[in-house]
């Protein structure tokens, strides 16, 4: 691509000067990317660049210096780069106007059609502007396969051979190369199938961290799955991403569920991935036998299941609260249930409301116990009254009446507080 304009070379036309402690600092903006110190020192130097919020700042020596439009007119700056008042900020100093124009005047030196390839990127345009600059080449692989131009402008994070910024010889090399021989660089396997995955990407979820973690996927166990799935994809969205995140999530769902959320442009549902989460997590924790979820609407009819045997979307958050100690310690048919994890799981076995009472067992209002006499089963509910336990009610599954006989053993084990085990005869280990 054919620059226009001129290269900075003076004071008066530098994107930024100010003075520091070393000295006058020049930064010197499109199409001469370099950091200029006292005049003498020459080197390249990478700002944040914003295209979509017209920002700008630098990080020098550790301290950060960022360019901030004003916020009444900071729409118009974005959308049109109309020339308007901003301030440089630095550490414990605010300077306005001597710079009114230099960013807007680096913003509408930028050629319309870099600008329009940039807003592509999330988190990469210095890189692109500079690279374009540097070679027609560039430009023509962003129109022509973006994901892996995006890939070439931040190879540095993929393979440590490369800088931070390429030269205009390394950037050459490489865009001599096919693109399959670009993405092996960057460590993913030298396939036509992996390109054309790559490719697939949404630009609005494109990120290093989002390519390394596929890339460490496609490592895993599910690497043939993935492959195979991913290549059939015409798109590969935010929904389809989070499901390749945890390899739990991938060994509950089918290929038909991933293919659904990746026709959506939104989650359909805001929860539908914490729903998944707390369904897989239900499978792992409970041993609930959990189906593989097949569509939404699959999925959205086992969490009400869930939830209705756990009340599990109330204490999804409570499950790693211990309970307060026992008021009365534990005997052979009697147990302590001391924990949001252990009262969901006997709840659900005894078919009762325990589910509804967690809020009470983590605040100390009541203590529950799983106990087991004989051929019965119940859950026992004891208050503390004057510092004193108390029997409040005790009853078998499905909330049943409990036996004479168990009952008088209960009643045995308060009166000694728990120190009763040898007077049982019928008792068995929880």
């Amino acid at each position: 691509m054919e620059t226009l304009f001129k290269k900075y070379n003076s004071e008066e036309n530098s994107l930024l000067f100010f003075k520091k402690g070393i000295g006058n600092i020049k930064v010197y903006g499109y199409p001469l990317w370099e950091l200029r110190i006292n005049d003498s020192e020459c080197k390249d130097f990478l700002p944040d660049l914003n295209i979509h919020k017209a920002n700008l700042s630098l990080t020098i020596d550790g301290c950060v210096y960022e360019s901030n439009i004003n916020k009444e007119v900071e729409k118009n700056i974005r959308d049109n780069f109309i020339s308007k008042q901003y301030c440089l900020n630095f550490p414990g100093t605010t300077i306005r106007n001597k710079f009114a124009s230099t960013l807007i005047t680096f913003l509408e030196s930028i050629p319309s059609d870099l600008i329009v390839m940039c807003k592509k990127f999330p988190d990469s345009h210095w890189n692109l502007l500079k690279y374009a600059t540097y070679d027609s080449r560039f430009s023509e692989l962003v129109v022509s396969n973006p994901n892996v131009a995006y890939i070439l402008a931040n190879i540095s994070s993929f393979n440590e051979k490369y800088s931070l910024t390429l030269t205009k010889n390394e950037l050459s090399n490489l865009l001599s190369l096919k693109q399959i021989d670009i993405i092996n660089i960057a460590g993913f396997e030298k396939t036509e199938k992996i390109r054309n995955i790559i490719s697939k990407f949404d630009k609005d979820i494109l990120s290093v961290q989002t390519l390394c973690n596929f890339k460490d996927n496609l490592s895993g166990k599910n690497q043939l799955r993935l492959l195979k799935l991913l290549s059939h994809l015409k798109r590969i969205n935010q929904n389809v991403i989070k499901i390749l995140s945890d390899e739990k999530y991938l060994d509950s769902v089918t290929n038909n569920f991933i293919l659904s959320l990746s026709e959506y442009e939104k989650i359909p549902d805001k929860n539908i991935i914490k729903k998944l989460r707390i369904c897989v997590f239900c499978k792992k924790s409970f041993n609930y036998d959990l189906p593989p979820i097949n569509s939404v609407e699959h999925l959205k009819t086992v969490f009400a299941k869930l939830n209705n045997i756990y009340d599990i979307n109330s204490n999804y958050n409570l499950l790693n609260k211990d309970f307060p100690d026992p008021p009365i310690k534990d005997a052979e048919f009697i147990k302590a249930i001391r924990n949001t994890k252990d009262m969901l799981i006997w709840g659900a076995y005894m078919q009762n409301c325990l589910k509804t009472l967690v809020m009470n067992a983590i605040r100390g209002k009541s203590y529950y116990y799983k106990v087991k006499f004989g051929s019965e089963t119940a859950t026992l509910e004891l208050k503390k009254r004057k510092n004193e336990p108390r029997y409040i009610r005790l009853l078998g599954r499905r909330n049943s009446y409990c036996s004479n006989e168990l009952r008088r053993a209960v009643n045995c084990w308060i009166k000694f507080k728990g120190d009763i085990d040898r007077f049982l005869v019928k008792n068995q280990e929880l």
